[in-house]
């Protein structure tokens, strides 16, 4: 119910332009789903306050809705669109696909502030897409115990960091690698009050755009079919963003999928994502938009709720 989205919500936003992007912000929802308050930096361009704007979600989760922001600097206002969206979880997290400023488009992901924290509630193995892939494990911050990072081209790199978590649920901390090769990134932002889920944004040393990202904390054990189901998809491209389902089998094989984009294209997923080693739950495999586009999935994991 429009109830589910009251209250104070952290987001990030990213996709790709001809470069990657990310932003950071903050915004209040009241109980009707009005945003009454907000800002958000887009990291390399502005800083933007939100001036109002409106959420809706169905009784099956579905959300929807645009947000109104003004930019001082230049005296302009725009609308942010969202075309769909998700709440999962414990009603702590929404993922969904938009428009941004300046004709972006890619992913956003609101996480509600809310629960109260430990340092150990970090502890375990977490997955974060950043360029890649970054497999973290952490015990008793600050320190990362191990850190390993997939390139694109399949090549496996050593990292290091360190990360830090305050009582009300804010991250702070950084990633690297020897001699700042490939990048180096610094990164704030707020864990779920599910503690499965965080987003980070922040500064990365190659690019002028910052980065933001979603981090899923790994479980160890499930059940094998544990993909079989029903799932929401959204996926960030280059100057557009693709949103949609999948259904899959026991065994991985996407038996239906349908996408739409922001241009109101559609079609129809192919494709099979596995689980190739059962014990850390790692996932491999492939999703086609059309015989001209598909994503290999170079890693990835699955987290408790």
């Amino acid at each position: 119910s429009d109830f589910d989205l009251a209250g104070s919500w952290d987001f990030i936003h990213f996709g790709r332009m001809s470069e990657q992007f990310g932003s950071y912000g903050s915004l209040d929802i009241n109980s009707l789903g009005f945003v009454t308050n907000g800002i958000v930096n887009n990291f390399g361009v502005d800083i933007q306050k939100f001036t109002n704007g409106k959420f809706n979600i169905s009784n099956n989760g579905v959300v929807t809705g645009s947000i109104d922001a003004f930019l001082a600097d230049s005296n302009t206002y725009e609308k942010l669109i969202i075309y769909k969206g998700n709440m999962i979880g414990d009603k702590d997290l929404i993922i969904y696909s938009a428009s941004f400023n300046l004709g972006r488009k890619g992913i956003g992901v609101l996480l509600k502030k809310k629960g109260t924290f430990s340092k150990n509630d970090l502890n375990g193995e977490w997955i974060l897409p950043l360029d890649g892939i970054f497999t973290v494990s952490i015990n008793n911050v600050p320190e990362i115990i191990s850190c390993s990072h997939i390139t694109p081209s399949g090549d496996i790199l050593n990292c290091f960091g360190s990360i830090s978590l305050s009582s009300d649920g804010y991250i702070s901390g950084n990633l690297q690698f020897e001699n700042y090769k490939p990048f180096k990134t610094d990164f704030n932002g707020h864990i779920n009050s599910g503690k499965d889920a965080l987003i980070i944004a922040g500064g990365i040393s190659t690019r002028f755009e910052g980065i933001s990202a979603l981090m899923l904390k790994k479980i160890k054990e499930f059940p094998q079919d544990i993909l079989k189901g029903n799932w929401n998809i959204y996926i960030p491209t280059t100057g557009d963003t693709f949103y949609g389902t999948l259904q899959i089998n026991e065994s991985g094989l996407v038996l239906k999928g349908e996408w739409t984009d922001s241009k109101n294209g559609s079609g129809f997923f192919t494709g099979e994502i596995k689980i190739t080693d059962k014990e850390h739950g790692n996932i491999a495999g492939f999703i086609s938009v059309s015989e001209l586009i598909s994503y290999t999935i170079i890693g990835g994991g699955i987290n408790s709720s």
